[in-house]
């Protein structure tokens, strides 16, 4: 993000979905979320009265942007990774909206709740209100001079209401660009705070122990060997490796997955086997979402689309349906 060369007023720089004519207002909203922050893509499903507006500026080495307005959803599946030109972090916290996200698991974060994000992996954020959102945008140095392993608390709420969650919560809260130009502290005293503060938040954060990392691994095999049956439970593959439910669940929450995210993921890898290979040409996509654990075929044809940018007719290509 570009500054003058006054720390004390920094650029200001505002995308407003008001200045484009409404057909044209996600295209604009995407182009600039990709700009400010990292390539993703929108939707919504109120798509007529959709407006929204982000305001960017900097902190030192860190991008802080608000964005406000009204419901909708934002992707970044291989598509827009493979779009990026660049790894960053990001810290977000909502102002008064909850949200979900789905990113390295699912969760639903209230207003004030606080989750790093890595660019590098693929996240679903869905907002069903107006909202009110504060991200910082944070080099991969600098987060790597305040965390160790930064990869520990990537994905893992930290709430508004526990120990530096708070503290960390309330400065984020009261970050804006507005209040940035003006801040009555120099940048690098504020963004030092803000180091550290995460510094402290991760204190908490365990690497995960050598029999998680294997049971992991194994539930990994088993699942993707197993992924086709369209009924697959947790507990049919505790049961199969003779561990207890709760054991597996918290072997895959040590890196912040989760069965759902893990199945899925499975189904998705061998659906796109089957799509691209010669040999399954002469089934239809339906039969192949079949074959690879999927009894809904709009549930199949959304998840391709979010995970490979692509639907499963897109995938096969015209020579396929010839």
């Amino acid at each position: 993000m570009a500054t003058d060369n006054h720390e004390k007023h920094p650029v200001i720089q505002v995308w407003s979905t008001n200045e484009v004519p409404r057909p044209q207002r996600f295209d604009y909203w995407a182009n600039a979320l990709s700009l400010a922050l990292t390539p993703m893509s929108v939707d919504s499903t109120n798509e007529r009265d959709f407006s929204a507006q982000l305001t960017a500026t900097s902190l030192g080495p860190i991008s802080v942007t608000r964005c406000k307005g009204t419901s909708h959803n934002s992707h970044r599946a291989r598509r827009e990774l493979s779009y990026s030109q660049e790894h960053s972090y990001h810290l977000l916290v909502s102002v008064q909206n909850n949200w979900g996200l789905v990113h390295r698991g699912h969760h639903l974060l209230t207003p004030g709740d606080v989750v790093l994000t890595d660019s590098q992996v693929a996240h679903d954020i869905e907002i069903n209100t107006r909202f009110d959102i504060v991200n910082l945008k944070l080099p991969v140095d600098w987060v790597n001079a305040w965390l160790p392993d930064p990869s520990l608390l990537v994905g893992r709420p930290i709430s508004r209401g526990e120990g530096w969650g708070q503290t960390l919560s309330s400065v984020l809260s009261c970050l804006s660009p507005e209040f940035v130009a003006s801040a009555p502290v120099p940048h690098s005293v504020l963004a030092d705070q803000i180091g550290a503060l995460l510094a402290m938040n991760s204190g908490d954060v365990n690497p995960p122990k050598a029999a998680d990392r294997a049971l992991r691994d194994t539930v990994h095999d088993c699942i993707v060997q197993r992924c086709s049956e369209p009924m697959l439970t947790a507990s049919d593959i505790a049961a199969f490796l003779s561990v207890s439910e709760s054991d597996l669940h918290a072997a895959l929450s040590a890196f912040s997955e989760t069965f759902a995210t893990s199945l899925l993921a499975a189904r998705i890898d061998l659906a796109t086997q089957l799509l691209t290979s010669p040999v399954w040409a002469r089934l239809t996509e339906t039969e192949i979402g079949r074959q690879a654990g999927f009894v809904d075929m709009a549930h199949f044809e959304r998840a391709c689309l979010r995970c490979n940018g692509r639907t499963p007719a897109q995938m096969r290509g015209p020579r396929s349906r010839q």
